[in-house]
């Protein structure tokens, strides 16, 4: 494990499935954009692409495709990819709204417009839109599957499975549930739900004391872990989580979290200081944020620096 020192200070986004490139977040001093550019992990080196910007609480991350080629971002209500590595860029649509987007197995994106509706465009292909008939309010709960034939959303407290293809819609959980934008494993086979503390809808959704929920694609539970989703191996294997620790002054005091879901079984990476970044490669590689400083030896609203880390997940049975 080693920290990085190209990448003091930079949030990272996304990480290419070999474990080679990083997508980060470098703060341009103005609150609703950032600028944007890859960390190549093996030399240290950062190229910078430009700047992104999206309205307070819009998602705004940047995503690579499946091969590591090209980042999808947001520019305000523009959706953008760029090569990775000629710095060529593309405007793949002008209308994104304030919901989730995402890249498609099959190359294409998927985003909620402006008007609401889920929005398929397909490689190759037109763009399809789909009306969802959902609160603007619920647009933000929405979580499309690598396949952009189904969506997850909430609907009067319940999570709901929709597939947009076949026109299907049923109740996927009851109550105390929430998707994110981290609900489906990168293959579609499994679905992670952040948790409520309260068991019924009487009460807004507890984030504060949120935990997640594993099910399968048909919506049978199988297990449960601490804290919520931050991000997911390439092969759907492995599922990471961050937080679960309440209280005052906490920021710096929360775990990090690894599911193993073929073995089942769960482990600790960090047992606090997790800043909410957790990224695994196909090969085991892994790449997370920390709090350098406890909370205790700072200052109440005081910032609290970190740093990247680089590593590689040891498995008990394979490399003793």
């Amino acid at each position: 494990m080693r920290a990085v020192r190209a990448a003091t200070r930079a949030n990272v986004a996304d990480l290419t499935a070999d474990g080679r490139l990083a997508a980060i977040r470098l703060s341009t001093g103005h609150r609703y954009s950032y600028r944007l550019g890859v960390l190549d992990l093996r030399t240290g080196t950062v190229r910078r692409f430009g700047v992104a910007a999206a309205p307070l609480a819009w998602d705004s991350t940047a995503l690579f495709d499946r091969t590591g080629s090209r980042l999808l971002y947001r520019k305000w209500h523009e959706l953008w990819s760029v090569s990775v590595s000629t710095g060529q860029k593309k405007r793949l649509a002008r209308d994104a709204g304030a919901g989730p987007f995402r890249w498609l197995r099959d190359g294409g994106i998927g985003y909620i417009d402006s008007h609401g509706r889920l929005a398929i465009r397909r490689a190759g292909a037109a763009t399809r839109r789909h009306r969802l008939q959902l609160p603007q309010q619920a647009l933000s709960t929405v979580a499309i599957a690598p396949d952009g034939d189904r969506l997850l959303y909430v609907s009067g407290c319940d999570v709901w499975l929709a597939n947009v293809r076949s026109g299907q819609v049923r109740r996927f959980s009851h109550a105390r549930y929430s998707p994110t934008r981290f609900s489906w494993s990168p293959t579609g086979s499994y679905v992670a739900l952040a948790s409520s503390w309260w068991a019924d809808c009487d009460r807004d959704f507890d984030w504060y004391h949120a935990g997640t929920a594993l099910f399968d694609r048909r919506g049978r539970e199988l297990d449960r872990l601490g804290g919520v989703t931050v991000g997911w191996s390439p092969d759907g294997r492995f599922l990471i989580t961050s937080g679960g620790v309440t209280g005052t002054q906490t920021a710096t005091l929360q775990p990090l979290l690894i599911g193993d879901l073929r073995n089942r079984r769960t482990s600790t990476l960090l047992a606090s200081g997790s800043t909410g970044t957790g990224f695994v490669d196909a090969n085991g590689g892994i790449v997370f944020a920390r709090y350098d400083a406890a909370a205790a030896n700072r200052q109440p609203g005081e910032d609290h620096p970190w740093r990247v880390y680089h590593g590689r997940l040891i498995d008990s049975e394979r490399d003793r």
